[in-house]
């Protein structure tokens, strides 16, 4: 193989995968200073807070709205996204919390058919303290793996993407878990961003003073593998590269 043909084939290779986790047509929230927050609705119970200070995203939990409902433990916002098989944001995580035993929060996908219908799959990335990163499937359970990266005191950037009823999970860029059987999801038709309000992960007793922050919400579509190989073809030897940006 030609020099010229090993580079190509080595371009449309990467340019592929980088167009498949990044999607470079994503629309991004940069969560700017001024930017509007009105399109987010309450999932299940409001936290304390949900505003934007010195242009990132923060989410506030506050002891005082512990629940003794578990399910309204789970405090976050929702954004309609209709129409999207990418979602990904930003997560700050915090080294005060790597040695905790709990759940902090994260972002969650609400799995609908092509008519807009709920199919009750929740793809979920949550950061667990001291068990790093979580992932929930439609196995309807905790998956952990001490490999998955976790940059302490820095941003992290958490995705998911949605194609032929497979959920592909990414952490820093690092696709680390594929699931199948999302029988019927087509599109995430919101996104949740949320934080756990409880102070342990089982046998909480009360709630926790906290606030995580997010930044730059990308969610669009994933282009399909066909269209996608052309498009890297169309690239090869311009030398484009594209990094989704974070401030």
């Amino acid at each position: 193989m030609t020099k010229f043909l090993k580079y190509a084939c080595g371009t449309l290779i990467g340019i592929s995968c980088m167009l498949t986790i990044q999607n470079v047509n994503a629309t991004t929230l940069a969560f700017n200073n001024g930017d509007s927050l009105t399109n987010w609705t309450t999932d299940r119970f409001a936290p304390n807070g949900f505003n934007i200070v010195n242009n990132e995203l923060n989410l506030v939990l506050d002891s005082g709205d512990y629940q003794t409902s578990g399910f309204n433990n789970t405090q976050g916002k929702s954004l309609n996204t209709s129409g999207s098989n990418y979602l990904s944001v930003d997560m700050y995580i915090d080294s005060g919390w790597a040695s905790l035993n709990q759940r902090i929060g994260g972002m969650w996908g609400e799995d609908v058919t092509n008519l807009g219908a709920r199919t009750d799959y929740w793809p979920i990335i949550e950061y667990h303290g001291a068990l790093g990163w979580g992932i929930w499937t439609t196995a309807n359970a905790w998956i952990y793996n001490n490999a998955w990266n976790v940059n302490l005191d820095e941003f992290n950037t958490i995705a998911f993407s949605l194609i032929n009823e497979e959920v592909k999970f990414y952490i820093n860029s690092v696709l680390v878990y594929s699931a199948a059987g999302y029988t019927g999801a087509t599109n995430f038709g919101s996104v949740i961003l949320q934080g756990i309000n409880k102070n342990a992960m089982a046998n909480d007793t009360g709630g926790v003073n906290r606030t995580i922050r997010f930044d730059n919400l990308a969610f669009n579509s994933v282009p399909e593998p066909a269209p996608l190989a052309l498009l890297g073809l169309g690239l090869i030897g311009l030398g484009i590269a594209r990094r989704r940006a974070r401030k």
